[in-house]
């Protein structure tokens, strides 16, 4: 299907360009680092508990910006999100022209602060106007983006690294994301004014009673847990399995897994939770992530690798679209994704830091793995109850 002519694209246009969006967002401004890392070590000799707090920088910067562009108001939102585009792209570049280790960590807290906020206000930007177009149910199509950017740069890193080092890999990066760049700019675009003011009347005659509730609690609590427990695997996944296997092509090579999976999977769960409803398919894609994550602990070999990646790829963004979904059910309004996204980076900010002091002083990644999997199936745990919702 071609763009339509007019300054208002089709809705395959507008979700190519939400997935373009998370491409960046996440695939690129968070993900690329886990490829790059175990290069980077190698080359410079950084420990993996200072590669924890890197991690953490990049996670605590998403915070501050989850929670600060929730708070933008519509009018502003494309303008943001259009600076926090090319900011990601610029900031990801920039780790490729830095020896310093200081830098390098304001780097990766600056690059979150944008990622968040491609990916609060893009979210918000493409499933409002889908809405408006009445392709409620298409939504979650866009998280495939996170998998897109995955599967590029798991390609282009061991490439780039090979004729570039790993400085030119991160500027090699940036230049790859230059495409998604303009497809987002491109298609991302906000409502009509008028359009704004209709659901913001809409909103508050409309208000959810239950946005405060138990069942608000409950989620926040479990999307807080699985950004504690995923973020583990999603940062070390590389590191861990090239420990474990001591094959750096098998290593990689699931890591393009995890991002097919997660292309996939955003195809999958919407059509899974249409028919069993968000929570209990929320349940299901806790539990199935948490055994991937934990499979590396007791088996090194190749098939285990490859299993755990396409369980943890096949579920954590179905997790977070259905998440953000389910909140959207609950309560009204950009808050609503900026305060779970708060929270699920708060998860984030804390894991590696665990993660990577545990590493170090065990000389293993298996308790921070073990870890990991009971804080993600805790979260199932936690959505029990609600189990008969949505």
């Amino acid at each position: 299907m071609a763009p339509r002519t007019s300054n208002h694209p089709s809705a395959l246009w507008v979700i190519l360009g939400g997935i373009a969006s998370l491409a960046i967002a996440i695939g690129v401004g968070r993900f690329a680092f886990t490829p790059i890392l175990p290069i980077m070590q190698q080359a410079t000799g950084f420990g993996t508990d200072f590669a924890g707090l890197l991690a953490s920088a990049n996670y605590a910067g998403y915070l501050i910006g989850a929670i600060a562009f929730g708070y933008v108001p519509p009018a502003r939102r494309l303008v943001s999100f259009r600076i926090s585009l090319l900011l990601c792209v610029l900031l990801t570049g920039w780790m490729g022209l830095s020896d310093s280790q200081a830098t390098w960590f304001v780097l990766r807290g600056l690059t979150g602060i944008a990622s968040a906020g491609v990916f609060v206000l893009g979210s918000v930007l493409v499933l409002d106007r889908l809405n408006t177009m009445g392709y409620t149910n298409a939504g979650g199509q866009i998280f495939g983006g996170v998998g897109v950017g995955i599967v590029l740069t798991g390609i282009a890193v061991p490439g780039l690294d090979m004729f570039f080092g790993w400085q030119g890999t991160w500027i090699g990066t940036a230049f790859l994301s230059l495409f998604l760049l303009l497809l987002a700019w491109l298609y991302v675009q906000a409502q009509p004014v008028t359009a704004y003011a209709s659901d913001s009347k809409a909103a508050s005659a409309t208000t959810k009673p239950t946005a405060g509730g138990a069942p608000m609690m409950r989620l926040w609590a479990a999307y807080f847990c699985v950004g504690f427990g995923y973020i583990i695997s999603a940062t070390f996944l590389v590191a861990i399995l090239q420990q474990k296997t001591g094959s750096a092509f098998v290593s990689q090579s699931a890591w393009v897994l995890v991002g097919g999976a997660v292309a996939v999977s955003t195809l999958f769960w919407p059509r899974f939770s249409s028919r069993f409803g968000l929570v209990k398919s929320l349940i299901v894609a806790h539990s199935i992530q948490a055994v991937g994550i934990i499979l590396p602990v007791f088996f090194d070999y190749s098939w285990a690798a490859y299993m755990g990646a396409i369980c943890f790829g096949g579920t954590f963004m179905g997790i977070v679209g259905m998440s953000l979904i389910y909140g959207r059910t609950l309560a009204q309004g950009g808050q609503v994704v900026g305060w779970l996204t708060g929270l699920f980076s708060l998860g984030q900010i804390i894991a590696p830091v665990i993660a990577g002091f545990m590493a170090v002083s065990r000389e293993s990644f298996d308790a921070p793995l073990v870890m990991a999997a009971l804080v993600v199936a805790a979260g199932a745990v936690l959505l029990w109850p609600d189990r008969h919702r949505s």
